[in-house]
């Protein structure tokens, strides 16, 4: 019935939309979670299984692998809290580009993750008898859906653009006044950061000399001793 339409007629697609920021940063928080199981995975596996008489975590470069896994792991989540502040304080329209960063780091992560627990079980990883494969496959398709990963660059690089061209906005503008300010104190004869407008008292021409100058005093134009 007419009485159970959300938000009114001819908005689904903007409900649809709002719906859309919440749901990606939700999709993160679930591929975080699936980077902390792989890794668990792979730390049990390396500590049960042997070879050549050691055990697998202590082989190779391993113990890099886990670390840095366990270091990805974190900057992520707390890339994810960031964001859900963001649109909390600020709103869903103004953290998109928030949401577009962990929209990409999140399944990133979490791919790099699974890929290394899937290495370290050899190809009991591939099997059905882990959740490794499944996990590697649901990351996968979390890298274009809800946008590819591109698009979400495209969407923080435009932000970063815009940025840069408000602050060599804000910049010029400064400048500007700064000059406005200074030919206000120069048309009035006051010293302005060192430079001082003199008018000659023989031909009437008129010179912008700096304050330390050695010629200050003499005209440019008839060389006369009468500057003021």
């Amino acid at each position: 019935p007419m009485a159970n339409i959300i938000g009114g007629e001819g908005r689904g697609f903007e409900v649809a939309q709002g719906r859309l920021g919440p749901g990606r940063i939700h999709h993160c928080m679930r591929a975080i979670g699936m980077a902390e199981r792989a890794l668990e995975l792979m730390c049990r596996r390396g500590l049960s299984r042997t070879a050549f008489g050691k055990p697998l975590v202590k082989l190779g470069g391993n113990y890099d692998i886990i670390a840095n896994a366990r270091m990805e792991i974190e900057m992520a989540r707390l890339l994810c809290l960031k964001t859900a502040w963001m649109m909390d304080t600020e709103g869903v329209q103004q953290s998109q580009h928030w949401i577009s960063m962990i929209k990409t780091v999140a399944p990133t992560v979490a791919l790099k993750v699974i890929d290394e627990a899937i290495q370290m079980h050899g190809g009991l990883g591939v099997s059905q008898d882990t959740p490794l494969a499944g996990m590697y496959m649901g990351a996968r398709t979390l890298r274009f859906a809800d946008g590819p990963d591109a698009v979400h660059r495209m969407v923080v690089a435009r932000h970063e653009r815009q940025l840069e061209q408000q602050l060599v906005l804000d910049q010029r503008d400064h400048v500007e006044r700064r000059l406005q300010r200074q030919h206000i104190l120069v048309a009035l004869g006051i010293q302005a950061r060192g430079f001082l407008r003199l008018r000659c008292g023989e031909c009437g021409h008129d010179e912008l000399l700096a304050f330390s100058c050695r010629r200050r005093g003499f005209c440019a134009s008839c060389g006369a001793r009468r500057m003021r």
